[in-house]
């Protein structure tokens, strides 16, 4: 059964960061599966190919530098907004079979279409505002009170809601909404498998060099200082490691208080940062690296990097907040402090056979992030939703 679907995206699109990657990439598995797409959008957006997906953008309202983003923006609301009314004249130009809303933003946005229209609606959780609004607007104890509310209210607009982690979905269930599954995030694994690292470790002359990879936003909230205070343990026994953090969208208010951590600490001859560091280069910085690392410690969507990792078989260190599908020993380590994040990191540099048994064992785990495979499912839930609304 060919759909017709308007999917309402509340973040810079196409992108390949984080989320947006792997909304990119359910988006066009849905398409190869013969299903005609329309995307409503900011107008920020990376250039990236796609082929007979119709990307419909609100338009530029104000003036600043053509960059993404992440958390909130001062003009997000007014973001929003637009996009609720250029989803509303999508919707009814298209008369879509399903409206699919990714994140908070997206719900409402997409919930006048669907309130107007009655058009099918299904809400894609990607994150907790409970959890991340408090890191962009104080005070906490106020903000995370409304991110609760807002985590058990928004699914509550739509018909149906899946989620990018077991937590999130059982979230929404708990909250009163019963109607909400777990949907795996996606990862194409031909992005990641073949890089050069030895090109790589050339290019910043780190051949002989124990190498520990970082790679994604450096925001206050996915740790880095714990991850910067665990490299003085692993520097003691070996001086000579590199912790590369490679960061996808530059943070100068961050960027400038890792740099003062790292000299405090005395690292400076053991970290390189890499700002803006350009997607297509990953797979060969992943395949120079030597331990992937995602120092987060509350997370409670679905960290990308762990699949981009897991996916290239390098051994993998999380927190316990952000480990996910890891099992502590079996398809990589699991730490609870940043003392314990330095020590298995250390145990992995010095211990290569079971840095390969841990990686391969990761890489086994990602048949279900599949494209297709998550496409399938994305499609089945669409059809179930037609047949008892009709």
């Amino acid at each position: 059964m060919k759909l017709k679907l308007v999917h309402v995206v509340a973040m810079p699109f196409p992108a390949n960061q984080g989320t947006a990657a792997t909304i990119r990439e359910l988006i066009y598995a849905l398409y190869k599966r013969g299903h005609e797409i329309h995307v409503v959008t900011y107008y920020e957006g990376q250039d990236i190919s796609l082929p007979e997906i119709q990307v419909h953008r609100i338009p530029r309202f104000v003036k600043r530098p053509d960059r993404l983003f992440v958390g909130f923006d001062k003009t997000r609301p007014f973001s929003d907004l637009i996009l609720m009314f250029k989803a509303l004249q999508v919707v009814l130009k298209v008369r879509p079979h399903i409206i699919h809303a990714h994140h908070h933003e997206g719900a409402f946005a997409a919930f006048l279409s669907r309130l107007i229209t009655r058009t099918p609606m299904v809400y894609h959780c990607m994150a907790s505002m409970e959890e991340e609004l408090p890191l962009y607007i104080k005070p906490k104890f106020i903000t995370s009170k409304l991110g609760r509310f807002l985590d058990g209210f928004i699914p509550k607009l739509s018909n149906y809601s899946v989620a990018v982690s077991e937590d999130l979905a059982d979230n929404i269930r708990k909250s009163g909404f019963p109607k909400a599954s777990y949907l795996p995030m996606i990862v194409d694994t031909s992005t990641i498998i073949g890089g050069n690292g030895t090109k790589f470790r050339e290019r910043y002359n780190l051949n002989g060099n124990p190498v520990v990879l970082y790679t994604g936003v450096i925001d206050e909230f996915q740790g880095i200082d714990n991850l910067l205070k665990s490299m003085t343990i692993i520097t003691k026994e070996m001086p000579s490691t590199k912790l590369i953090l490679a960061a996808s969208i530059p943070n100068e208010i961050q960027f400038n208080k890792h740099v003062a951590l790292v000299q405090e600490l005395g690292l400076r001859n053991n970290i390189v940062f890499l700002e803006s560091f350009p997607f297509h280069e990953l797979i060969h910085l992943i395949a120079a690296s030597h331990v992937t690392v995602i120092p987060r410690g509350e997370c409670a969507g679905f960290p990308m990097k762990l699949l981009n990792y897991m996916a290239a078989g390098k051994p993998v260190v999380a927190m316990r907040g952000s480990a996910k599908i890891l099992e502590d020993g079996e398809n990589g380590l699991v730490a609870d402090t940043w003392e314990e994040l330095g020590e298995k990191i250390l145990i992995l540099l010095k211990n290569k056979e079971l840095s390969r048994k841990l990686g391969e064992a990761g890489r086994l785990e990602l048949d279900k992030f599949a494209p297709d495979v998550v496409a399938e499912k994305m499609e089945q839930i669409y059809i179930s939703l037609l047949k008892h609304n009709t």
